[in-house]
């Protein structure tokens, strides 16, 4: 895991109030790294949060009032281009999984199997993944 000296910033985005409010208590407890996270309940405001504001990683629910899944899942393959992205969603459909990896989203979770060890593990992975990646697309030279 990469040491980090200050907080991963991280866009959640979740409809349903109650599920924001249980992950966001569940990831202030995650350790290894402090998370600092945004909420947002749809993908219009998400979209407008990643525009004016930075953030280290999206945490993104399917299922949203302006979006369904596979559109959604459309939007976020398009942000995973410079951002890493876990999809965290109560559809555990090994169809959209699939074509979540191929648009370049980092994980696949379902919400009833994950507590705040394992999304918080997902966020870091996805984060030091995509930021391996990025960095080896970067020709030594700029490096020195």
């Amino acid at each position: 895991m990469i040491q980090l000296n200050r907080a991963l910033r991280i866009l959640h985005v979740e409809d349903d109030p109650d599920a924001a409010r249980l992950f966001a208590r569940w990831l202030a407890w995650f350790r290894p790294v402090t998370l600092d996270v945004v909420q947002a309940s749809d993908l219009k405001t998400a979209l407008e949060l990643l525009e004016r504001d930075s953030f280290d990683a999206l945490l993104l629910d399917l299922r949203l009032p302006d979006g369904e899944e596979w559109s959604t899942l459309a939007v976020a393959g398009e942000v995973a281009r410079w951002l890493p992205v876990v999809v965290l969603t109560g559809n555990d459909d090994t169809d959209l999984a699939s074509l979540a990896g191929r648009l370049g989203v980092q994980s696949y979770l379902a919400k009833e199997r994950q507590d705040g060890l394992s999304v918080g593990a997902a966020l870091v992975d996805a984060f030091e993944r995509h930021h391996a990646s990025r960095s080896a697309l970067v020709p030594s030279a700029a490096l020195g």
